[in-house]
């Protein structure tokens, strides 16, 4: 069994335990609103977002295995999907067989820090998930960075995504 994840990291120095689960408790579309469009243009929730009523948003995960790890990593994504699809996932959220539901398409809606190309628009599946979990993302046919990652990451890839992301 391996140990608790833990790494030194290169932009503070500090030691930091346990494996991380990072992202924005809102869709880049939201922060590019200002507070008075936000208000009275877009709804926003824990698990899902309303811009303008034609733009539709959920949030998963995008689980990356870490190699000799027993816990992945996962980014907090928010996907953009269309109209359909909202409808699917609002009406089958709180239901007890939310796999049942297939998968939904979309585009990823969070711009994830620490690869060479912006992950916004980038191709995925969401994978409603049984139980009350968030659902999984999984890239699409993309020969972006991420979509490569999703089959595992280093520790110390890891160790640079976080990094990147805590420290800029």
């Amino acid at each position: 069994m391996a140990m608790a994840f833990s790494f030194r990291c290169a932009s503070c120095d500090e030691v930091h335990n346990g494996m991380p689960a990072l992202g924005a408790p809102a869709p880049d579309a939201w922060y590019r609103l200002s507070e008075h469009e936000r208000a009275s243009r877009a709804e926003l929730s824990d698990e899902e977002c309303i811009i303008d009523e034609k733009r539709f948003f959920v949030r998963g995960l995008y689980v990356i295995p870490v190699a000799d790890e027993d816990e992945p990593f996962a980014w907090i994504v928010w996907v953009e999907c269309d109209r359909e699809a909202f409808m699917t996932w609002l009406d089958g959220h709180e239901t007890d067989d939310r796999e049942s539901l297939g998968p939904l398409s979309g585009g990823l809606n969070s711009n994830l820090p620490g690869y060479s190309a912006s992950t916004l628009g980038v191709p995925v599946t969401v994978w409603m998930q049984n139980g009350g979990q968030r659902p999984i993302v999984l890239a699409g046919d993309t020969h972006h960075p991420i979509a490569a990652e999703q089959d595992g990451i280093s520790a110390t890839r890891l160790a640079e995504i976080y990094a990147v992301a805590l420290h800029g």
